[in-house]
């Protein structure tokens, strides 16, 4: 009997303890940080979880000599975890298999994810900052230039490719931009 009554408080632990596990993943925080990771290709999680880990352990060490040196640790909002790291260019691409407006269109859509509001807090105020530097007439040509560019895209229709006119209109740039 001593043994049934160690084995069914074994379990009532184990089972408390899965529910802590479960409550603490469902927590706002927490599943926001897991469906982060699951955004992130399967071979850069270990990578982030070293990250993570050696944060927790510094967390722990800072903590522990905190009441001596008076020192805290704060979490920073702002810090990143990917370096970039540019690929060597072997062949570069043909002329016309790049094309520099089209690249940079969809590199706009592909920025969509800026419009986060944690994102937003760090772009907009650079882009302010950017725009402080030009003098009037830049500004003034740069919203001309990004008014025009947004009416065209605009005014495209959805779903539809550009048609032999679009293809035409760019061999004639490219040639331009060659002589």
């Amino acid at each position: 009997m001593p043994d049934d009554k160690s084995a069914l408080e074994a379990l009532r632990v184990l089972l408390e303890s899965a529910r802590d596990v479960v409550a603490e993943i469902a927590d706002g925080a927490t599943q926001r940080a897991v469906n982060a990771l699951h955004a992130i290709p399967p071979d850069e999680r270990s990578t982030l979880a070293e990250a993570l880990e050696r944060a927790a352990e510094t967390w722990r060490l800072n903590e522990a000599f905190a009441p001596l040196n008076q020192v805290r640790l704060r979490a920073n909002r702002n810090a990143q975890l990917f370096v970039r790291v540019f690929d060597p260019v072997t062949d570069p691409p043909a002329p016309e298999q790049f094309d520099l407006l089209p690249e940079a269109l969809r590199m706009m859509r592909r920025l969509t994810i800026l419009m986060r509001p944690e994102l937003r807090a760090i772009w907009e105020p650079a882009v302010t900052g950017a725009c402080e530097a030009l003098t009037p007439e830049e500004r003034a040509e740069t919203v001309r230039f990004l008014d025009r560019a947004l009416k065209l895209v605009a005014e495209m229709p959805a779903g539809e490719p550009p048609g032999d006119e679009c293809a035409a209109d760019r061999t004639s740039a490219h040639g331009r931009s060659k002589g």
